[in-house]
């Protein structure tokens, strides 16, 4: 005979993972169901050595709560059956109560009647199936993982169960055993959505990305409408330096409507990366004018990254963007970043006065604004107002986060003006702060300059 799944287990499905699935609910006809009435009415004894036995007296127990449960007076059911469960009753007794305790959110409870059933009949395969259940429910998932094995041990290897199992394995980041859990689910129910989820959601916590391709291929020409999917496999594209294929997936999300800000952030990202700094600014705007769920800062990073690999025209113009439809979002620091950008880019391009008066700008409202002591450092440089770009420079070095960046540059300055030994010094700085490489190169190369020049 068939049974029906345990409450819980029926009811249960992963959450937290790559797409979230509702609960199924219980529903009357559930209760109703012939093959319900025979798991409780008739079916106890059917396996010896799985299933405790019923006495006549239980039986008639237990037939009185059928239409108690059926009517939804569960409270009514539990109380009768409490009266009738005792230290000498079957294992079934406690058993069914837990299963009610467990409908009516009961779980302390639910939990004590399982374990009473587990003491007197130690084989009782869907008692360890549905104790397991209580603890994945409460997240208790090493105490689960014991149970749930049991029960396969028993012979109760359902496709729930495994993805159950897979589940608890998931949360206790023991990925391997996640997804052999998850393929066992999968073998059984081979159309659940969820167990491919799992699986999924378990290679590429392995990193397991090439494998993990193929299998989103599939569930993506299943459900090609499911962006999710196409999203995941771009990371994996990613991980593999796919670059290209990671933009087509991310492109398609864009087509069907689907892109979020985080999507379209991460497609400029790639496209600059790709050395396509127009298709960046396209994605970073798009991200931008969809906005939500995003903080100003991470509008400002893209930015930064425009501005730092020099698309000047793509980042003065994205700037412009961000001022325009995040003013009232952004911080006084925030604003202050974004100054600094432009300040870089009015340098670069040869717009000194206006690199000076933003840069003023800045530090009239913060002094101790490293990039803007530097960028002004910078101005003045160029304009061979050597004093006034030292001042900025030891102004910088005060500061711990820029006190490296303020050497490196004041030292390239006295380079520029032939001034070797002064340089080598602050290189030396540098190199107890600091170890570096280059740095040491650097320091090589201007110590040789400076015995030249002696």
């Amino acid at each position: 005979m068939k049974k029906v799944l345990p409450i819980i287990l029926a009811a249960l499905l992963p959450a937290g993972t790559l797409v979230s699935a509702p609960d199924i609910a219980l529903t009357q006809e559930f209760w109703r169901s012939p093959a319900f009435i025979n798991e409780f009415m008739g079916t106890y004894g059917f396996d010896g050595e799985r299933e405790p036995k019923v006495s006549q007296e239980e039986g008639a127990v237990i037939q009185q709560i059928i239409p108690l449960i059926q009517a939804n007076q569960t409270q009514q059911a539990i109380n009768l059956l409490q009266g009738n469960t005792t230290a000498a009753s079957s294992a079934a007794m406690d058993f069914t109560l837990g299963n009610l305790y467990l409908q009516t959110g009961q779980t302390n409870q639910a939990e004590r009647a399982y374990q009473a059933a587990l003491r007197k009949f130690p084989n009782f395969m869907n008692a360890y199936k549905n104790l397991g259940s209580v603890y994945v429910q409460e997240g208790r998932y090493e105490d689960a993982v014991p149970l749930l094995v049991k029960t396969i041990e028993l012979g109760g290897g359902t496709g729930v169960l495994y993805g159950v199992l897979g589940y608890s394995y998931l949360n206790l980041q023991k990925y391997a055993s996640a997804e052999n859990a998850y393929r066992n689910a999968l073998l059984l129910d081979p159309e659940n959505v969820d167990w491919k989820n799992g699986i999924i959601q378990s290679m590429n916590s392995q990193g397991k990305h090439g494998e993990l391709i193929g299998i989103l291929n599939e569930v993506i020409s299943e459900n090609p409408g499911n962006v999710d999917y196409w999203i995941f496999q771009a990371n994996s594209f990613i991980a593999l330096e796919e670059y290209t294929k990671a933009i087509a997936n991310l492109e398609l999300t864009e087509r069907m409507g689907r892109s979020t800000p985080k999507s379209l952030m991460l497609m400029g990202d790639l496209y600059l990366r790709q050395g396509v700094p127009e298709s960046a600014l396209n994605a970073y705007k798009k991200a931008l004018n969809q906005g939500g769920g995003l903080d100003p800062e991470q509008f400002i990073r893209a930015a930064s990254i425009l501005v730092s690999q020099g698309n000047y025209t793509e980042g003065d113009q994205y700037i412009s963007d961000i001022f325009r439809l995040m003013e009232n979002r952004l911080s006084g620091p925030e604003k202050l970043e974004l100054y600094n950008l432009q300040s870089e880019i009015f340098l670069a391009t040869g717009e000194q006065d206006r690199a000076a008066e933003t840069l003023e700008n800045i530090l009239s409202e913060d002094p101790l604004n490293g990039p803007a002591l530097l960028n002004l450092a910078s101005y003045f440089w160029n304009q061979a107002e050597y004093e006034q770009a030292e001042i900025m420079f030891a102004r910088a070095q005060k500061l711990e986060d820029y006190e490296v960046p303020a050497l490196v540059d004041h030292a390239r300055m006295l380079v520029d003006q032939r001034k070797f030994n002064e340089a080598a010094e602050l290189l030396r700085r540098v190199m107890l702060i600091d170890p570096q490489d280059r740095i040491a190169k650097y320091l090589d190369a201007v110590e040789r300059a400076a015995a030249q020049a002696n």
